[in-house]
């Protein structure tokens, strides 16, 4: 808290905030938001699919559910292990948002999420002794889960003006991780019971194709001008 309110606003939010306070109440401002924001709405919810599956599911379930075998501690220090490598890959998601942008950085971690979602899964059903467990999880899914929530906050941020930005993320990003994030251990354990090798882990790929469809949708979109994209950072966003 303390260093977050050291952090200066820019001249930009400042101005636009002051031109609109007292304008606007909260419902005013959710009408806003549903009757001229509906496709950012959409746009926000996607785009976070592929990493509140990889924060809730892979570290916690699978350990829980796949690799039932490993001792307290391990299965302990194997969750401790993804969070590590997250944090590890955290400042080079952030170098590649500053030098390629933020939709290019969601774009390849949700490739990366489509590529190793369900060979990984696989691999730990078939192979549940420790070494994988730590490979698996620790480093591949850690990966995974540093790289695309380093800056997803950004993605969703931006694509809503100043006055409407925080409810913006709260009915974006939050409602997406909520309930995206939130029941993918139930449905990783729904989809256990029907394919144990499989189900899981091809749902995991699938979110992240679901997180590349929305960011290629959106720059669809924002070349129809149907939709703006970053209300803060044009320059880079997609490629140098």
């Amino acid at each position: 808290m303390w260093g977050r309110n050291q952090i200066q606003e820019t001249e930009a939010f400042v101005s636009e905030v002051r031109d609109n306070e007292g304008q606007q109440r909260v419902c005013q401002s959710l009408l806003e938001l549903l009757i001229h924001y509906p496709v950012a709405l959409l746009i926000g919810i996607g785009s976070v699919c592929a990493t509140a599956t990889m924060w809730f599911a892979p570290p916690f379930w699978t350990i829980s559910a796949v690799l039932q075998d490993l001792g307290a501690s391990d299965a302990l220090w194997v969750g401790n292990s993804c969070q590590l490598v997250g944090l590890a890959v955290t400042p080079l998601a952030g170098w590649l948002a500053d030098r390629y942008g933020v939709a290019w950085t969601t774009f390849v971690g949700a490739i990366y999420v489509t590529l190793v979602g369900f060979p990984v899964y696989m691999w730990l059903t078939l192979d549940s002794s420790r070494s994988a467990a730590y490979l698996g999880v620790g480093l591949f899914f850690g990966i995974a889960q540093g790289f695309n929530g380093a800056t997803i906050y950004l993605f969703c941020a931006e694509l809503f003006p100043a006055r409407l930005r925080c409810q913006g993320m709260a009915l974006s990003y939050n409602i997406g991780v909520s309930f995206l994030g939130g029941f993918a251990a139930a449905i990783s354990q729904a989809l256990y019971q029907v394919s144990v090798h499989i189900a899981p882990g091809v749902y995991w790929s699938i979110t992240g194709v679901v997180t590349c469809c929305t960011v290629l949708a959106a720059l669809f979109l924002q070349r129809r001008s149907l939709v703006k994209l970053t209300h803060r950072r044009d320059e880079p966003y997609f490629g140098a």
